[in-house]
C-alpha cells in the first residue's frame, strides 16, 4: 500500500497565502520556509520545496563561515547568520553551504525542513 503523499523528497504542497507566491521566491508559511516551483495566486493550489541547497538573498553585512547556522528574516526576505536581528527572532531554516564575505548579496544555504 501507498501511503506517501509526495513522490519526491522535500517537496510539500501548499495553499498559497495572502499576496500569492512567486516561483523561486523564498516565503515563509507558518514556520516552515519554502521555495515555491511557480507562481501561485492566493488561495490557490502550489507546491515547493522545503529542503535543499539553494542560492538565496543574503545580508550583505554577514560573513558566514561554511556549515554555520542560517536563520531566515522575513522582514528583510532575507537569509542571516543572526538569530535575532533586535525585534522579532528570526527562523531557523538551515546552514550555509560555502563561505560568504561581507559585501556578498547571495549565499548558497542548505534549508533542512527545520521548524523552530
Amino acid at each position: 500500500m501507498k501511503n506517501y503523499k509526495s513522490e519526491e523528497s522535500g517537496v510539500v504542497n501548499f495553499t498559497a497565502p495572502a499576496g500569492g507566491v512567486m516561483g523561486g521566491s523564498p516565503e515563509l508559511i507558518g514556520d516552515l520556509l519554502i521555495v515555491p516551483h511557480h507562481d501561485a495566486a492566493e488561495g490557490e493550489l502550489a507546491s515547493g520545496m522545503y529542503r535543499g541547497e539553494f542560492e538565496l538573498a543574503k545580508a550583505a553585512a554577514d560573513a558566514p563561515g561554511q556549515f554555520e547556522a542560517a536563520y531566515w528574516n522575513d522582514g528583510a526576505s532575507e537569509i542571516t547568520t543572526a538569530a535575532d536581528d533586535g525585534g522579532e527572532p528570526n527562523k531557523p531554516v538551515g546552514f550555509f553551504t560555502y563561505p560568504a564575505i561581507d559585501g556578498d548579496t547571495t549565499a548558497c544555504v542548505m534549508l533542512t525542513g527545520q521548524i523552530g
